[in-house]
């Protein structure tokens, strides 16, 4: 991570829009080309994040463990119909669902076979109303309204199991396109295991 800041050797004023290129040293008095990128303008003292691409070291899995559905609405009416010939009425059930809330629990494996421990930050974006579900440590935050954050540290030689839920209203459950992140509520543990 970069910061624009003196410290940092990136001088006393804001970076304006433009491409940043990352190079290494390679000992032998040389430069290696890593990547570049497109970057908006940063302020002094802002975080410049660069994307260097997979690390084969370090493996990320996202597994949905389970999905089921729950909190179904729907509309019922009936229909009647006779025949003008013949006595007697019959009865058509003309009911349909149309909402319900569409639950998915998710485990975010990553596994750090690096000889250093690293820091993983990971966002996930979800369009329609949603609630994230989770008792991680620390909370996972919203990093703007339709995307979660979730921070972790991996022991090196070591796996961590982001384990959470997200419910996702359909139909006419869903009333606004954001996320919402609920911390009191965990999954039942059956379904995290």
């Amino acid at each position: 991570m970069l910061i624009n800041n003196q410290e940092s050797h990136l001088g006393e004023s804001p970076l304006p829009d433009g491409r940043v290129r990352l190079f290494k040293q390679t000992g032998s008095d040389g430069l290696s080309y890593l990547t570049q990128q497109k970057i908006a303008y940063i302020p002094i003292g802002d975080r410049i994040e660069l994307n260097l691409g997979p690390n084969p070291e370090v493996v990320f899995e996202l597994l949905p463990l389970r999905v089921f559905r729950d909190n179904l609405w729907g509309t019922w009416g009936a229909e009647f119909r006779r025949r003008f010939d013949q006595p007697g009425v019959e009865i058509q059930d003309r009911g349909k669902v149309t909402g319900w809330d569409e639950h998915t629990v998710f485990s975010q494996r990553i596994r750090n076979y690096t000889a250093k421990p690293i820091k993983v930050e990971i966002r996930r974006s979800f369009s329609g109303d949603a609630m994230f579900r989770s008792q991680l440590n620390p909370n996972p935050v919203l990093h703007d309204f339709q995307t979660v954050q979730l921070v972790t540290q991996v022991k090196a030689g070591q796996k961590a199991d982001l384990r959470y839920e997200l419910i996702m209203k359909q139909g006419d459950r869903a009333k606004q396109n954001r996320v919402q992140l609920d911390h009191s509520k965990p999954a039942p543990v059956a379904w995290l295991q």
